[in-house]
């Protein structure tokens, strides 16, 4: 129905949106926006507002003992027990039968009862997503981390520090956040040789000490090691970045 009555508006601000005053500097919810996120079969039903919930520990570990892969959850109703189950979180992607074989000499040189691994460590397809959301939190958790490298070696390399194999390990996408986030103990680093038949390279691996390394002198395995070196200050509470410096220094790795 066509209004007979001409209607007519004062422009204002020159026909621009009215500006909205706001003061709110504090960091968003999330880093996406979620109705933007297309779901997807399987997805894992989350609040629109706020985080994910923080874990203290995982959900999945893997018991020293038999090499068992257990639900923690399930594992503490069975046994009674609301002790903490302390573990050795490991940082590789090598098979998995040389990774619980030396999953188990690490635990017991740490005098711990479990370990969590990347490859069994996740849960069902299901929970997979929001596992992977919680690694850091399975990092923070850790009693120590363990690094296991592999590749061919030599004899005059046998017996020293793997630089090369390490430097192969830095360029990998989630190793800084396992640097970062990694309790302040000493790094221990397990040599496979792959210059020797499998059979051989665990048993040498296993009856060889592993490398110990200061977790700050680890910042050396990355090609922009002082830039890394400031985020381990910040992270430690040595020296605190401002926010702006934290979120450039970031950048600055992940673009690397």
């Amino acid at each position: 129905m066509l209004n007979p009555f001409p209607v007519t508006t004062q422009s204002r601000n020159n026909g621009f949106y009215e500006p909205v005053p706001y003061e709110d500097w504090q960091y968003p919810y999330d880093a996406r926006n979620r109705y933007e996120n297309p779901p997807y079969k399987g997805a894992p039903s989350r609040p629109l507002i706020g985080q994910i919930e923080r874990v203290s520990e995982p959900a999945y570990l893997c018991l020293a003992e038999g090499m068992k892969i257990i639900k923690v959850q399930e594992w503490r109703k069975a046994t009674r027990t609301d002790a903490a189950l302390e573990y050795v979180m490991f940082v590789t992607d090598n098979d998995k039968y040389s990774l619980h074989a030396i999953g188990q000499r690490a635990d017991l040189a740490a005098g711990v009862k479990a370990y969590w691994l990347s490859c069994s460590c996740l849960g069902p397809v299901i929970e997979r997503e929001e596992n992977v959301w919680r690694i850091s939190d399975v990092i923070r958790g850790a009693f120590e981390v363990v690094i296991a490298v592999a590749g061919p070696m030599d004899a005059k390399q046998e017996g020293k520090l793997p630089v090369e194999l390490l430097h192969q390990w830095g360029d990998r996408v989630w190793t800084l956040p396992e640097l970062l986030l990694s309790p302040e103990r000493d790094i221990l680093i397990y040599t496979l040789n792959r210059s020797l038949n499998p059979t051989r390279q665990l048993e040498q691996c296993l009856n060889t000490s592993p490398d110990r390394i200061n977790r700050r002198n680890c910042s050396r395995f990355w090609e922009d090691d002082s830039i890394v070196g400031q985020l381990m200050d910040h992270y430690e509470g040595s020296v605190i970045l401002s926010p702006l410096e934290l979120i450039a220094t970031a950048l600055a790795c992940l673009g690397r």
